[in-house]
């Protein structure tokens, strides 16, 4: 019944919408109309044509006047020449006569209005504007048409010199990331004048160019994980003389964030999480870093809970309904948000925080008091896109500054300091932060102010909106917190060009979402292309780091600011951090992303067979790079199971069970220290017979059972019962329970 009236409701909002359209072009037509029409005409439409002529001929008073011809209903009329008429030469048709017209150049007497705007009908006077002038020749009594001017060819436009507009003057030709700079931060030369050349983003022999640079064991962070998996070190216990500091970076993106989701699971089973000493989430990648930190990885959140949840979470038809009302919003009513705050938002993020990861009654319930020990060692920092006191910054919120949880009197259980607070909402600490991250412009409903914890004695608001606009890679900030080694997951496959002119989002929808909420600086970041040449520099610094070696630098590779550089105006500190480059911090980088070629999910996307694919992707590209660094012990796993394998067993396509959106199911994490087995009958050894085996490409038997068994004994983490989210279909084909590989 609610989905019933919910149906309604966004019909009803689509019908006012079209109406109010309708009626504003009405509007327009009319006034143009009235400012074009005469008077005198408008007076006398209803008689007949010759009465018609007479009474605009009587209003002339036989003097000579230029009028604009209105629009008459069509009448007989006459059409002479003047040579022909004075010399008594037949009549000719309006078709010839039109065709002796164009040949000779002579202009034609008409002898009514009417018959001018017939004329004008049949083609025979083509002209831009819509109305002729017509003269009155009181001597001839006739109506004339003034000649025609020859029309003079045009000559092709040249091609411009790079000096002779301002425009296409400045325009470079750059191949990574410090020409870019050079270009964009010292030359003063437009993201968009720029092109790119053998860069990852332009085309796929470009990417195998990098991969082909690219060296795993010899790159500084994939040899600090392996350090740590070996000596089993723990976040805030790490091994003599290891001073480094590790931070995962997760990419979020909407239902994107499925490819990161699926990049963090394969870190979860290969036993690698404890490797990173902080998390930082951008929007959806902070829900991923979420379940990580809590050890409970719910990957099915994607593949199973939003895949059913469909329009619950996301809908293309209230984002045309946002879309079309913020339209109405700024250009008819005048910069306004009349229309737009009774419009569902397409993505209802509520849903995900409230129904899906509440504590109390979730559908995949974070597991809080989990989250919040271990939160106080491997800290999650949630990145977000603010505007506070007119500055346009990036905000990271966690633990570390109060954010996420009151301090509590632990006798008497006073709250003595409050957390990060949302204003307007009944939001508070980690939801409220959580919820922040993930407000995409257009689509999630408008920006959110909260009180930092920081801010509480002063009461400066900080305005929030989605990470992707100031930050969607989080390394930055990372960096900025003293990280000298990242792992940086990337939702968007390797290949997949990355726009650098502003497009339809940049110029219309994006400006008018932040000026019609009060932030013309965010929109003039938006339409000047900020954004595109922060997500651009992202993109080439990855690239860069991935085919870093030691001997390059033994601190790793630049690292652009928080600080925004480009698409509104510096002040003093961001022109000395765009001037004195050299100052910049440096750290070994390393991005994961799912090869060129393979499909890149829309971020909007709740097609179960789509969302299943991407976490797949996800999970293999991380598997595979990860898994030769991981702690798997001597035996190791066998050639077969790469990644590709091991995600087609961990996410079976069995489908989703009827009351998946009706019956939470617990899932339990577990602490950072925590060593001995959750449940001991999970590493039991189970005797079987495969009966669904089947034979690889090189001769040899794949047991999917087996294969099962292998991986629930083998993966780190995976043994001893844990992961249980990620491991329950492992569980029922090693049992036999479904035939599914």
């Amino acid at each position: 019944m609610k989905s019933t009236m919910q149906g309604v409701k966004n019909i009803f909002s689509i019908v006012i919408i079209t109406n109010l359209l309708f009626s504003c072009c009405s509007f327009v037509g009319a006034w143009r109309a009235t400012n074009v029409r005469l008077p005198a005409f408008s007076s006398i439409n209803r008689l007949r044509p010759e009465d018609q002529v007479f009474h605009y001929k009587k209003n002339i008073n036989d003097q000579e006047d230029f009028v604009k011809v209105p629009s008459l209903k069509s009448s007989r009329f006459k059409i002479r020449k003047r040579n022909r008429r004075k010399s008594g030469d037949p009549l000719l048709t309006p078709d010839e006569e039109g065709e002796d017209y164009w040949k000779n150049g002579e202009p034609l007497d008409v002898q009514n209005v009417a018959g001018a705007r017939r004329i004008k009908k049949k083609g025979f006077l083509k002209r831009k504007s819509k109305f002729r002038r017509v003269s009155y020749d009181s001597d001839e009594n006739l109506y004339r048409l003034p000649l025609r001017k020859p029309e003079i060819p045009k000559e092709p436009k040249q091609k411009r010199n790079l000096s002779s507009s301002k425009k296409d003057t400045i325009k470079a030709v750059v191949t990574n990331v410090h020409e870019m700079r050079n270009a964009v931060l010292d030359r003063g030369i437009e993201l968009k004048y720029i092109q790119f050349q053998n860069v990852s983003f332009l085309a796929s022999e470009n990417v195998t160019k990098v991969h082909e640079e690219f060296d795993p064991f010899n790159h500084e962070v994939l040899k600090l994980i392996k350090m740590r998996a070996r000596t089993n070190s723990k976040p805030g216990e790490r091994a003599p003389g290891d001073n480094a500091t590790l931070a995962l970076s997760i990419e979020g993106g909407g239902m994107r964030g499925a490819v990161s989701a699926g990049m963090a699971s394969a870190i979860a089973v290969l036993g690698l999480s404890d490797a990173f000493d902080s998390i930082y989430g951008s929007s959806a990648g902070s829900v991923v870093g979420a379940y990580l930190v809590s050890r409970q990885m719910c990957i099915d959140v994607y593949t199973d809970v939003l895949t059913t949840a469909k329009t619950k979470f996301v809908s293309k038809g209230r984002l045309a309904s946002t879309l079309a009302s913020n339209l109405i919003d700024y250009k008819v009513l005048r910069n306004s948000t009349v229309l737009s705050k009774f419009i569902d938002p397409a993505m209802n993020i509520s849903y995900v925080l409230d129904d899906i990861m509440c504590p109390d009654n979730g559908l995949r319930a974070l597991d809080y008091e989990t989250f919040k020990i271990n939160d106080e060692r491997q800290n999650l920092r949630v990145c977000t896109s603010t505007v506070r006191d007119g500055k346009l910054e990036t905000h990271c919120m966690g633990y570390r500054t109060m954010d996420f949880f009151d301090k509590v009197d632990e006798e008497t259980g006073e709250v003595l300091e409050r957390a990060t607070t949302m204003l307007s909402n009944d939001r508070h600490g980690f939801f409220a932060c959580l919820e922040t991250s993930m407000l995409v412009p257009t689509a999630t409903g408008p920006p959110r102010t909260l009180i930092r914890h920081k801010d509480a004695g002063t009461g400066i608001g900080t305005h929030c909106f989605d990470a992707f606009c100031f930050e969607p890679i989080p390394y930055r900030s990372a960096v900025a917190e003293g990280a000298t080694h990242v792992l940086a997951l990337k939702s968007k496959p390797d290949g997949v060009p990355i726009p650098t002119k502003p497009g339809l989002f940049e110029t219309t929808f994006a400006p008018i979402y932040f000026n019609t909420n009060g932030f013309p600086e965010v929109a003039t970041y938006f339409e000047n292309g900020g954004q595109q040449y922060v997500y651009t520099e992202d993109y080439l610094t990855l690239d860069e780091g991935k085919s870093h070696t030691i001997d390059d630098h033994k601190d790793g590779v630049l690292i652009p600011p928080q600080k925004i550089l480009y698409g509104i105006e510096q002040d003093d500190e961001a022109k000395m951090l765009a001037s004195n480059r050299d100052g910049w911090k440096r750290a070994h980088l390393l991005p994961i992303a799912v090869p060129a070629g393979k499909p890149e999910l829309s971020n909007v996307s709740v097609d179960e067979d789509e969302v299943l694919e991407a976490v797949r992707l996800g999970f293999a590209s991380a598997f595979d790079l990860l898994a030769p660094f991981a702690n798997i012990g001597d035996i190791g796993l066998g050639e077969h199971l790469d990644g590709e394998r091991v995600a087609e067993l961990l996410f079976s396509h069995s489908g989703t069970y009827d009351k998946v959106l009706e019956e939470p199911e617990p899932v339990q994490g577990f602490y950072i220290e925590e060593t001995e087995s959750l449940c001991a009958t999970e590493s039991e050894k189970i005797d079987f017979q495969c009966t669904d085996s089947k034979i690889d490409t090189d001769g040899d038997e794949i047991c999917p059972r087996r294969d099962a068994s292998d991986l629930l004994d083998t993966l780190p983490g995976l043994r001893d019962g844990k992961m249980t989210s990620l491991s329950k279909g492992l569980r029922k084909l090693k049992k036999g329970e479904t035939k599914r590989c």
